[in-house]
């Protein structure tokens, strides 16, 4: 009987050596955020508000205050008929700035608020309302915010016909008031150009009653106690009659 040889092999495997340090270093999170659209710095402040079409038409006031008094942030300081700035999230004044076609207006309207606003809204095509960093495009003073009316009197583009255009008229019963706007424009090959004019005649607001409560007027300001008869007429209420007319033209 042949005795069996059995061999073994030993083999050894070198373990790493554990640090016998066993602190835990936190770091700083750090979040990055990123879209798949490529923009750049210019179109990175888009408008929040924008107002432009139908929407704009159905609602287009005597001014820019009054067709933006209803958007949200956004009121009218009125002084009157004529008279009608936006305060945006309570900024006015020089703080809110109204430029036409990306530029300023050289009117009294941001000294005072009983000034009207050199801009009508009624030959508008687009208005542009930006709040926050986008302000910052057009200066650092208007912090409010900035609206932007768009009219086209200088032509980006040329029109498909060489000529075209619209009228539109509006009837106020409660003020008697109307107003007219025509816009012509057309162009071919290289050349564009625009036409634009509006007229707005508004009489006294009818209200039911009188405008001053007498009884309640002389018994709460001492001036009017001893006052002879008041201009107070019944139904009427005067100053709040305006008239505006103008105009521009344009060509690219």
């Amino acid at each position: 009987m042949k005795p069996k040889v059995i061999a073994l092999l030993l083999s050894t495997t070198a373990l790493p050596a554990i640090a016998a340090d066993n602190d835990v270093y936190m770091l700083d999170e750090m979040v990055v955020t990123s879209t798949g659209l490529k923009h750049s710095s210019a179109k990175s402040a888009r408008p929040v508000t924008v107002l432009s079409g139908d929407n704009l038409r159905s609602k287009v006031g005597n001014t820019v205050g009054e067709t933006l008094g209803n958007e949200l942030g956004i009121t009218s300081q009125s002084f009157g008929a004529g008279v009608g700035a936006p305060v945006i999230r309570g900024q006015s004044g020089p703080r809110v700035r109204v430029l036409q076609n990306s530029l300023g207006n050289n009117d009294a309207s941001a000294l005072s608020p009983d000034h009207a606003n050199a801009v009508n809204p009624i030959i508008a095509e687009r208005i542009e309302v930006l709040r926050g960093p986008s302000t910052l495009l057009y200066g650092n003073g208007a912090i409010g915010g900035i609206v932007n009316v768009i009219d086209n009197r200088i032509p980006e583009q040329v029109p498909d016909k060489l000529l075209g255009g619209a009228l539109e008229q509006r009837y106020d019963s409660a003020q008697t008031e109307s107003s007219s706007a025509l816009k012509l424009e057309g162009g071919k090959d290289h050349f564009a150009y625009h036409f634009d004019g509006f007229y707005r005649d508004q009489g006294n607001t009818h209200i039911g009653g009188q405008p001053i409560a007498e009884p309640e007027a002389r018994a709460t300001d001492p001036a009017l106690a001893g006052a002879g008869e008041l201009d107070n007429p019944d139904g009427l209420l005067r100053n709040s009659n305006a008239r505006s007319k103008g105009g521009s033209a344009g060509m690219s």
